[in-house]
């Protein structure tokens, strides 16, 4: 259960992604696990 709620792009290039899971999410090679039924996120992504 990922929900995203807002994504804002930043110069040079980055995003921003808000959002909330349950159980386990991956982004990249990072994993992330949640410590109850949903925990929040906030993740930023640059350009490769």
């Amino acid at each position: 259960d990922d929900l995203g709620y807002c994504v804002v792009r930043t110069s040079p290039g980055s995003l921003y992604v808000s959002g909330s899971f349950a159980g386990k999410t991956r982004f990249d090679s990072n994993e992330l696990t949640s410590a109850g039924s949903n925990d929040v996120l906030l993740v930023k992504l640059d350009e490769p």
